[in-house]
C-alpha cells in the first residue's frame, strides 16, 4: 500500500488459537499427554480437531435434531425434552460461532413450541428461540 502497511485479508488468530490447531494437526503423536492439561484446553482440542478434518460436527448436530423433532411431534413429554435440548444446542452452536446451524435448531424448536403452545412457560420459551 501507499503508507507502507500491508492490509489485512485474513483476521490474525491468537496464539491459543494457533496451539489448538498444531496440537489438531498432529493429534496421533500428542494423545498420550492430552491427560496432563487443564480440561478446558482438551475440551477445545477435542472440539476444534474433527472440525480441521473436515467433519461437520455443528452441520450433524443440526439435522439429527431437525429429525429428533419430527419423530417427537405426537408425544408432549418428548417435546418438552426437544425444546429444552434446543435451546441448550441452540445456544451452544451459537456460542460457537455456528450461526446457520443454530438458526435451523433454534427454528426447530420453535416450532414445537408453537405446536405445544398452552402455557404461558411454553410462551417464554417461544420467545426464547426467537431471542437465541
Amino acid at each position: 500500500m501507499a503508507d507502507g502497511r500491508e492490509s489485512r485479508l485474513f483476521p490474525t488468530k491468537s496464539l491459543y488459537e494457533l496451539c489448538v490447531h498444531a496440537v489438531a494437526d498432529k493429534f496421533r503423536s500428542y494423545k498420550p499427554h492430552l491427560v496432563d492439561l487443564p480440561k478446558n484446553v482438551r475440551f477445545d482440542l477435542y472440539y476444534q480437531a474433527p472440525m480441521y478434518h473436515g467433519i461437520r460436527v455443528g452441520k450433524n448436530l443440526a439435522t439429527e435434531y431437525g429429525s429428533k423433532c419430527l419423530q417427537a411431534r405426537g408425544d408432549p413429554t418428548a417435546q418438552d425434552k426437544m425444546i429444552s435440548l434446543g435451546l441448550r444446542l441452540g445456544g451452544f452452536l451459537s456460542d460457537a460461532g455456528w450461526y446457520p446451524e443454530s438458526e435451523e435448531v433454534l427454528l426447530a424448536c420453535k416450532q414445537l413450541c408453537i405446536d405445544n403452545n398452552q402455557t404461558p412457560e411454553d410462551w417464554c420459551r417461544t420467545l426464547d428461540c426467537c431471542h437465541k
